[in-house]
């Protein structure tokens, strides 16, 4: 009896030891696969940024051309001069007045229907 309890022992101890090595196994192999993924996704990103850098370098030489076709007349290049300014300074100062002008359309308050029918002026 002790004999073959210990040969059941033996054989239990076998049995999960392959067992053991078989979920080893497939851990490793579910590793090397997310592994795999993993890289494939960040080939795919890699491309994807690639692309965007790409599209974004086109996108500015097709700005910097059209900049450069735009070219301003004599007047206008004139008064720049008279001013101590440059062209880009000029286009900036222009950007800031419409952002401005943008905010105080969108902050003003809109007349309601009703306020018309008072007595009352506008301001």
């Amino acid at each position: 009896d002790g004999q073959q309890n210990q040969q059941n022992n033996d054989q239990q101890q076998n049995q999960q030891n392959q067992d053991g090595q078989q979920n080893q196994q497939n851990n490793d192999q579910q590793q090397n696969q997310q592994n795999q993924d993993g890289q494939q996704n960040q080939q795919n990103n890699d491309q994807q940024q690639n692309q965007q850098n790409q599209d974004g370098q086109q996108n500015q030489q097709n700005n910097d051309q059209q900049g450069e076709s735009e070219s301003l007349d004599q007047t206008t290049i004139n008064r720049l001069k008279d001013q101590n300014m440059t062209k880009e300074q000029a286009q900036k100062l222009l950007n800031s007045a419409v952002q401005q002008e943008t905010k105080y359309i969108q902050q003003r308050k809109k007349n309601k229907g009703d306020n018309n029918t008072s007595n009352k002026p506008d301001w």
